[in-house]
Parts: structure tokens; C-alpha cells; sequence
């Protein structure tokens, strides 16, 4: 039987394409003006509107063998860089988005050697596993927002998928596919989500829970802290800097077969 427990040590610092403000960890408010008071925190998607945004998550892992005194840890940064589109208004409120990967990054370490990799950077010596994760720069997704900001639908999964293939089909756990499926793209422009559902103001926190599901290793159970640190000026337009803090964790699925040895 194989168990893995998460935690997250560095998660998820992203900006968002809006109002001018596309730094990390960044989200804008419509106003030129310092906020004194408790501010009610909105997205907004203009049509035409474009910017880049860019995380990196860091997790250290620790997995039980069989016939091993110790468990195996071992910790993964993943980041990308990705261009996002405001694209088209649609009836209801809802709104197209489009999402281009502009660079992956990749660094693995704990298991016996060393991993790396950074398409923005390509050296001789990269891992030929990780060099196929740039085979996803260029890949397009196309998202559909409904009036609240939720994601209803995304298209170009499959494209992705098709690109990664060099690393899934040589991932007997299918940990990669997983962290590429539909569910998780979803999730991952699914913003308004994150956003706390009353007016704050710096020093406030919220929390946000998250189940994602990760067949065949299950569901990723993911618990933050957010804060809203402050207000800092970017292009013109007062942004609210968060703060994020929390854990990953994995709870097994249902087959018994993957619990097996």
C-alpha cells in the first residue's frame, strides 16, 4: 500500500489580467485611490483585455514502500507562465477567455538525482522526461466564464494531453495526466473562488477548501489562508496583495486496486 502526504510550501503566485495590475499575487479594484475602508473584492474581464500571469508551487512529499524502513520524500517544483485573452462577451454575462502556455518549469529533487528543467531556458544537459513538458508551450485553452466568474466549460484539453503524451504514457501512477485533466484547468481559472465573500480590508483573512479530483491517485484536498496583506499601485491602479498559506493533501480513492502493491 502507497500513501503520500503534501504540503504545500510555496503556492500559487498568480496575477491576473485586469484593470493594469499583472503582477503576482496581485488582484486590481476598480479605483485610482488608496482604499480606506473595507473594499469588496470583484473580478472584471474586458473584452480585448490580455496580460500574463505566472506561478510556481513548491511540494515536499513523503511515500511509503514496502519493504523500506524509511519513506521516500522527495520535492517538486512545478511553475508556468501563461497568456490570458479576454476574447468575447457572450449572452448572460458570461465571457471567452483564452489561455496560452508561454513557458514550463520543472525541478525535482530527493529521488537519487537531480531533475530540471526551464523551456525558457534550454540547456544540453536537460532531462529528457522533463524537456517534453515543452511541448505544452503553444497550447491553447478556451474557457468559458459564466455572470459569477466561474468557469462552466474549457476546450483544448485534449490538444494538451496529446502533447504531454511523451511523460504519460512512461507514468504508470498517471500523476502527470492528472495534474493536466479538464478538472484541474478548471480549477486553476477559477479565481473567484478564492475571493472572500464579504468586504475586507488589509490584515483580514478567509478561508478557501478545495477537492480536486486526481483519478487514479484519488483526491487532492487542498486547505488556504488567504490575506489580504495590503494595497500596492501598479500602472495607475491600486491592486490588492494577497498572501496564500495552506496544505495539499491526497485521500485515496475508492478502487481497492490502487491501493495494491
Amino acid at each position: 500500500m502507497k500513501t503520500s502526504k503534501f504540503v504545500c510550501l510555496i503556492l500559487l503566485a498568480a496575477g491576473l489580467p485586469l484593470a493594469g495590475c499583472n503582477r503576482a499575487n496581485h488582484i486590481p479594484i476598480t479605483t485610482t485611490r488608496q482604499p480606506t475602508a473595507p473594499v469588496e473584492l470583484k473580478l472584471n474581464w474586458p473584452v480585448g483585455r490580455h496580460g500574463v500571469q505566472s506561478y510556481d508551487l513548491t511540494t515536499t512529499s513523503e511515500t511509503t514502500v514496502p519493504g523500506q524502513a524509511k519513506p521516500v520524500s522527495q520535492e517538486m517544483t512545478m511553475g508556468q507562465s501563461t497568456g490570458l485573452t479576454v476574447t468575447k462577451a457572450l449572452d448572460g454575462g458570461k465571457r471567452e477567455l483564452e489561455m496560452e502556455y508561454l513557458s514550463l518549469r520543472m525541478k525535482v529533487t530527493g529521488t537519487g538525482r537531480a531533475m530540471e528543467y526551464n523551456s525558457a531556458k534550454k540547456a544540453a544537459g536537460d532531462d529528457p522526461a522533463l524537456s517534453a513538458l515543452g511541448k505544452m508551450v503553444g497550447a491553447k485553452l478556451h474557457f468559458i466564464l459564466d455572470a459569477g466568474n466561474h468557469v462552466e466549460s474549457v476546450e483544448g484539453t485534449e490538444d494538451l494531453q496529446n502533447r504531454l503524451s511523451p511523460i504519460t504514457q512512461g507514468d504508470s501512477t498517471g500523476s502527470m495526466k492528472s495534474l493536466f485533466s479538464a478538472d484541474v484547468v478548471k480549477l486553476m481559472m477559477d479565481h473567484a473562488r478564492n475571493l472572500p465573500d464579504k468586504a475586507v480590508q488589509p490584515g483580514d483573512t478567509w478561508p478557501v477548501h478545495q477537492e480536486i479530483p486526481m483519478d487514479p491517485l484519488g483526491t487532492m484536498v487542498a486547505d488556504y489562508t488567504f490575506t489580504l496583506d495590503g494595497w500596492e499601485q501598479y500602472h495607475g491602479r491600486w491592486c490588492a496583495h494577497i498572501g496564500i498559506a495552506g496544505t495539499l493533501k491526497t485521500r485515496p480513492g475508492d478502487d481497492p486496486a490502487a491501493d495494491s502493491p
